[in-house]
C-alpha cells in the first residue's frame, strides 16, 4: 500500500482538533519522560510521538479506531490493540522485537514482522503479499518446533474462504509456559487449494522482564466451596492467575466467568477477550486464567475479585444420551438446560441464551467425538456421525449455567 493512500485515508477521519492537540502534547510529555529514563531510543523523537499519539487516539476515540480499522494496513493491528491494553502498553514501552524475516513460495511472500514475548504470551505480527492473486485461504495450522500449537489469530481483511486477496496483515497470539525464545515457527497457508508450509527459524534476543508475583498458595472460599489460589503473576503481555478447586468440595467448579484485578477501585486487568483459560480447575495443576492489563504501572492496593463461578453438584455434571433411541439417560438435576436429540445431532438449549453450555462427548468405546459444535440462536448444536460413534454418548460438562452465590475478594501484594 502506498503511503499517500494511507495518509489520504487518515485525512478523511474526523477528529476534534482540541483532542488531537491534547494527545500530541501528552505524547510529547511522555516521550520526554522516556528520554530522561533512557540513554538511547530505537525510535526517533518524532516517530515516538506519532506512535504514542496513534495509540492514544485508538484508545480514547472509538470513531478514530473504527475509521483506522477500515484501512487494510492498520485493520488487524487496530482491532487487536483496541481490546488489549496489555499489548498497547507493551508497545508504548517498546517491548517488541523487530524480525522482518520473509519466505516466498509460488511468489506469495509471508513476512514475520515483529514479535512481542514475555515468557508467558507471544504476539507475532505478520504480512502476506500475493501480487499475482493466487487463491489464498486462512492459516491451516500453526506449529512450534513441528508440534501443532493452538493459537489465536486475527487478520485483515478476514478471509473465510479462498480469495485472491493481494495482502493480509494480522497477528498470531500464543500462550503457555513452554514457549521459548529459540524455536521454529511453521505457518501453513492454503494456496490454490494446496497446503504450503512457511518455516521460520526464530531467535529472540530481547531481555525478558521479571514477572511480578502478587500471591502464592492462598486458600479462598465461596458459597461453601474452596479454591486454592496457586499464584498470581503479572507479565508485560498478560497476568496469569492459576487456581484449583479443593478435592473436598461437594461441587465440581467448572468455570470462573468473571475475574478482575483491581488497584483500589480502579480496574487494572480483566479476562482476555479471546483465550480466557487453560486446564481444568479439578486438575492437580489447576486452571490458568489470562488477564489483560497494564504491567508497567505499580499497584498500591491490589486485589482480585472472582465472580460468576459455574459449579454443579458432584455426580450431576455428567450427561449420557442415546441418539439412536432419542433417549436422555442421565443429566444434571435441574431445568436450566433442555435437550433435543436427533440421530445425527445433539442440541443443548440453555434457559438463558446468553449462557453457552459446553461438553466433550465420548462414545460407548471411549472414542472422543469430534468437536464440530456450533452455536445458533443461543443453542449449542453438536453434529454426530451415527456410523462413526457407538451409542450411548457420555460426557462431563465443562461449562454449565449453574452458579455459586456471591463473589470472593482476595487481597494481594505487589
Amino acid at each position: 500500500m502506498k503511503k499517500r493512500y494511507v495518509f489520504k485515508k487518515l485525512d478523511e477521519i474526523a477528529v476534534p482538533k482540541d483532542q488531537v492537540n491534547k494527545q500530541i502534547e501528552q505524547g510529547k510529555k511522555q516521550y520526554q519522560k522516556q528520554q530522561k529514563r533512557r540513554k538511547r531510543m530505537k525510535w526517533s523523537g518524532s516517530a515516538a510521538v506519532v506512535v504514542l499519539l496513534f495509540l492514544a487516539l485508538i484508545r480514547f476515540n472509538p470513531s478514530v479506531a473504527d475509521a483506522l480499522s477500515k484501512i487494510p494496513v492498520f485493520a488487524g493491528f487496530v482491532e487487536l490493540i483496541k481490546h488489549d491494553e496489555s499489548l498497547r502498553t507493551a508497545l508504548e514501552h517498546e517491548y517488541v522485537e523487530k524480525i522482518d524475516y520473509t519466505i516466498t513460495k509460488k511468489d506469495v511472500k509471508v513476512t514475520i514482522q515483529q514479535i512481542s514475548f514475555d515468557g508467558a504470551k507471544m504476539v507475532i505480527s505478520y504480512r502476506l503479499t500475493n501480487p499475482n492473486k493466487h487463491f489464498i485461504n486462512q492459516w491451516v495450522d500453526t506449529a512450534i518446533d513441528e508440534e501443532e500449537y493452538t493459537s489465536e489469530s486475527s487478520m485483515s481483511p478476514t478471509v473465510e474462504k479462498p480469495s485472491p486477496v493481494k495482502r493480509l496483515d494480522g497477528v498470531i497470539q500464543l500462550y503457555g509456559a513452554e514457549l521459548k525464545r529459540d524455536f521454529t515457527l511453521d505457518l501453513t497457508v492454503e494456496i490454490d487449494g494446496k497446503d504450503e508450509k512457511f518455516r521460520f527459524p526464530i531467535h529472540l534476543t530481547k531481555k525478558l522482564l521479571e514477572p511480578k508475583i502478587l500471591a502464592k498458595q492462598q486458600m479462598i472460599e465461596l458459597d461453601g466451596q474452596k479454591m486454592e489460589l496457586l499464584q498470581v503473576s503479572r507479565y508485560p503481555l498478560t497476568t496469569l492467575v492459576t487456581i484449583r478447586a479443593a478435592a473436598s468440595n461437594t461441587k465440581n467448579i467448572l468455570m470462573i466467568e468473571e475475574m478482575v484485578l483491581y488497584d483500589g477501585k480502579k480496574k487494572v486487568a480483566t479476562l482476555h477477550e479471546g483465550l480466557r483459560s487453560t486446564g481444568s480447575l479439578q486438575d492437580k495443576e489447576g486452571s490458568t486464567y489470562y488477564l489483560q492489563g497494564d504491567y508497567f504501572k505499580s499497584l498500591k492496593e491490589p486485589r482480585l475479585v472472582l465472580s460468576s463461578i459455574q459449579a454443579l453438584e458432584k455426580g450431576e455434571e455428567k450427561l449420557i444420551v442415546n441418539l439412536k433411541k432419542k433417549q436422555v439417560i442421565k443429566k444434571p438435576n435441574n431445568t436450566l438446560v433442555t435437550y433435543v436429540l436427533k440421530e445425527d445431532e445433539l442440541r443443548i438449549i440453555p434457559k438463558n441464551e446468553q449462557h453457552i453450555p459446553q461438553i466433550q462427548l465420548y462414545d460407548a468405546n471411549g472414542k472422543e467425538v469430534d468437536d464440530t459444535s456450533y452455536r445458533e440462536n443461543g443453542v449449542n448444536i453438536i453434529p454426530v456421525n451415527p456410523k462413526k460413534y457407538k451409542q450411548p454418548l457420555t460426557g462431563d460438562f465443562v461449562m454449565y449455567p449453574a452458579y455459586l452465590k456471591g463473589e470472593v475478594q482476595v487481597p494481594l501484594k505487589e
